[in-house]
């Protein structure tokens, strides 16, 4: 039960206290329209295909006491984009989180068992922390492509490159040793006030928010060195520093699949900037607010594209090419 958009789990059925989430029999739709679930404290295990593809979750609270969570449980939810694991979770299973949003997950002490593709196919995953209490990890729990960029292992276990590190650029172990896969030299996350930088060959590109604030305001330069935004997600509301002289092609673009999309609402745009780039924001299917400063000179082709709640743009007389 529940209102609009949230699920409300009972705590008891029958006089009998509520241990596991078993399957949802949602449509579709349904799945579509959950954003929240609050899961009561009496649950140990969140049962295989609990949440499946309910594409519309954003956010769940875990209670302590939570043990296991099954197979597929939040498989392809793909709106999904930060989960706090409670320390009482012994083992996460086959798939439990694949094809979600994570872009930072931080495992707690007292996890032991990581499944198959546990979170595989994130493809904003950009670092992972293992606990040192992991006594076992599939080879392909982290499987991402090459998205993710660094796996931080404070277990006994060796992760390397050609087992459960093979889609991570660098590890660091438990010691503080950092390795880098062949061919990078450079190569390390940054977090800084809930953002998430990503540092390459000495330059540096923001990810995503992973605080909690609705409004950000993003710095001029991170450790003193300018950076680039590409395929930025995780706040409603953004604020481009002043001084800020390109929005980058793809900064803001979120074209993914069907049910995928961008929390971005509104965007700040300071009258230092002179270019957006293509694609800029295309389908940000949540941006109901943006004015273009007249400072901007070139905006590149799709640069709005299928941003459907955006009703209106004016395009100020100092633009020279789109």
């Amino acid at each position: 039960g529940g209102q609009a958009g949230k699920i409300v789990s009972p705590s008891s059925v029958n006089g009998d206290a509520v241990t596991t989430i078993a399957a949802s029999s949602l449509t579709t739709e349904q799945k579509a329209e959950i954003k929240s679930v609050y899961i009561p404290d009496s649950v140990t295990k969140i049962g295989d295909y609990a949440f499946a593809s309910c594409y519309g979750l954003e956010s769940i609270v875990l209670p302590e006491g939570v043990e296991e969570i099954g197979e597929s449980a939040f498989s392809n939810c793909c709106n999904f984009r930060s989960v706090d694991i409670p320390s009482s979770v012994r083992k996460i299973g086959r798939y439990a989180f694949s094809g979600c949003g994570l872009s930072y997950v931080e495992l707690p002490e007292g996890i032991e068992t990581l499944e198959d593709s546990a979170f595989a196919y994130n493809y904003k995953l950009c670092k992972i922390i293992v606990p040192s209490t992991v006594k076992y990890i599939s080879d392909t729990a982290f499987y991402n492509y090459d998205v993710l960029v660094e796996i931080v292992n404070n277990s006994d276990l060796d992760i390397n490159f050609t087992n459960s590190g093979s889609s991570a650029k660098t590890i660091v172990d438990k010691n503080g040793n950092r390795i880098y896969k062949e061919g990078i030299t450079d190569c390390e996350v940054i977090i800084k006030n809930g953002l998430l930088f990503v540092k390459e060959d000495g330059k540096y590109t923001l990810r995503s928010y992973i605080g909690t604030e609705d409004t950000v305001a993003l710095p001029l330069k991170i450790n003193g060195c300018d950076y680039a935004i590409y395929l930025f997600d995780g706040a409603k509301n953004v604020i481009l520093p002043s001084g800020w002289k390109t929005i980058d092609e793809s900064a803001f673009s979120y074209s993914r699949t069907t049910y995928d999309r961008s929390m971005l609402e509104s965007i700040v745009i300071p009258d230092s900037v002179t270019e957006i780039g293509c694609s800029a924001f295309s389908d940000c299917v949540n941006l109901k607010s943006v004015v273009i400063p007249n400072s901007v000179e070139y905006i590149g082709g799709y640069a709005f594209l299928n941003c459907s709640s955006l009703t209106e743009i004016v395009v100020p007389e100092s633009v020279v090419q789109m």
